[in-house]
């Protein structure tokens, strides 16, 4: 179910005490649906790659701006 939420990768990261990366991610994630960057099974065309590298950019930026 956590994977399906989008949760797994972030709980991992908070149980290996990374917080503000685990952040990070969720933050990206929350971004994406607002944004509507999204796969097929959440109604958008994206492909997971995509939307990976999105996030992946999000966080990056938000990395900058620290």
């Amino acid at each position: 179910a956590d994977i399906e939420q989008g949760l797994a990768q972030p709980v991992v990261l908070d149980q290996l005490e990374q917080p503000r990366l685990a952040q990070a991610i969720r933050d990206g994630i929350g971004a994406a649906l607002r944004a509507g960057v999204t796969t097929p099974d959440l109604g958008g065309d994206r492909t997971t790659e995509e939307v990976g590298g999105w996030i992946a950019d999000q966080i990056g930026n938000a990395k900058g701006t620290d």
